[in-house]
C-alpha cells in the first residue's frame, strides 16, 4: 500500500497545504474519499507563504483549522501538501503555520 494512502488510513483527518491540483494532493484527496476521512486544505501561494506578510488572514486560516479539529474531534492529524521544489518555502510556512495554531 503506497506511503499516501496508509497516512490517510492511520489518521483520523488530514490537512493538504498548498495547491490541491498536484498529483500528490490529489492522490491524497481520493484516498481521503476511499477511507471516508476528513481532510482540510490550506491554499498557500507565493504571495502569503511568510508569516510576516498577511497575519490577519493567516489568523483566520489557523482559526479555521483549529475549528476544523475541534469540530471533527482530529486526534492523528496527517499533514500532506506540495513539495519544497515546487513551492519554495512551504516547510519553513508550515512548520511554523502548525506550531502556532497548535500551540
Amino acid at each position: 500500500m503506497p506511503r499516501t494512502e496508509c497516512n490517510v488510513r492511520d489518521a483520523d483527518g488530514t490537512i493538504v497545504f498548498g495547491d490541491i491540483e498536484s498529483g500528490g494532493s490529489k492522490q491524497t484527496c481520493l484516498a481521503c474519499k476511499h477511507y471516508s476521512k476528513e481532510i482540510h486544505h490550506v491554499l498557500i501561494s507565493r504571495r502569503n507563504l511568510t508569516l510576516d506578510d498577511g497575519l490577519q488572514r493567516h489568523d483566520l486560516l489557523r482559526g479555521a483549522l483549529k475549528d476544523w479539529l475541534a469540530a471533527n474531534r482530529i486526534e492523528t492529524l496527517n499533514v500532506a501538501g506540495n513539495r519544497e521544489s515546487k513551492c519554495p518555502g512551504i516547510r519553513e510556512f508550515v512548520s511554523q503555520f502548525l506550531y502556532d495554531a497548535l500551540s
